[in-house]
């Protein structure tokens, strides 16, 4: 499983600690949920989740035009292929694990998992939410952005990893979120459009994010093809598959 990145970003007004999934892979790119806030911090939560998304997006899209053939292909130092990028704003990179935050209390003021959270594993879930409430300020924020599992694109990648189970125990430590002192403000659930170029660009941007998909899509590369042609809609530069995503913003008790 492709390793976090903790991305510590200090802005004018507030620091934020963004936890991302593995850098390449999936086209999923930038969070379009617009959650109606009625405070400024929230306000700024969005901001910040949204360069978390567009940072992202930048990093995905350059990973994939420089993928090499699959079988040279190799999974980049997560924390190297991340500083190797264009600064997206006044960012720093630090490897790590969301359930043991090396980070003193009340250090951020929103704390952004975005499609990380169900990367942890499952015993550790709600440990790591418990680490975002202990570096949250009091009143700050936790932004979760979080994949479903359904849509042509879960779909299309089921084969290779099905994470039907992780996600929905995902879903039930953020429910549970108010015994660990958060309050949820938001929920938001949209569809985000992936893009893929051809069947190809799919197979080694996988193969990019985790070199030890490259034997399970060998053998199975017929079923994966004809999962690629079904599920996808066919668009002038390929194929698009819809994946259904949803936010929760939570705030930490005053």
């Amino acid at each position: 499983m492709p390793k976090s990145l903790l991305s510590l970003t200090a802005g004018i007004v507030l620091t934020a600690l963004i936890f991302t999934g593995c850098f390449g892979g999936d086209d999923e790119a930038d969070a379009q949920a617009q959650a109606q806030a009625t405070a400024q911090a929230q306000a700024e939560a969005q901001a910040e989740a949204q360069a978390a998304a567009q940072a992202e997006a930048h990093e995905e899209a350059q990973a994939q035009a420089q993928a090499e053939p699959t079988e040279q292909a190799q999974e980049p130092a997560a924390e190297e292929q991340a500083q190797a990028e264009e600064p997206v704003g006044v960012e720093t990179y630090v490897e790590g694990v969301g359930e043991n935050m090396p980070f003193d209390d009340a250090a951020f003021d929103i704390v952004v998992f975005f499609k990380s959270f169900h990367h942890v594993p499952v015993v550790d879930q709600e440990k790591a939410l418990s680490e975002a409430v202990r570096v949250l300020v009091s009143g700050g924020l936790v932004y979760i952005s979080e994949p479903l599992a359904e849509g042509s694109s879960f779909e299309l990648g089921r084969l290779l990893e099905d994470e039907t189970e992780v996600r929905a125990a995902a879903y039930g430590v953020i429910e549970d979120a108010p015994k660990l002192g958060l309050t949820e403000t938001q929920e938001v659930t949209y569809v985000h459009v992936t893009k893929q170029k051809d069947f190809e660009a799919f197979r080694d941007a996988k193969i990019l994010v985790d070199a030890d998909r490259e034997q399970i899509i060998r053998v199975n590369e017929d079923e994966l093809r004809e999962k690629y042609q079904r599920f996808g809609r066919k668009t002038e530069n390929g194929q698009e598959f819809d994946q259904p995503m949803r936010v929760n913003l939570l705030q930490k008790s005053a």
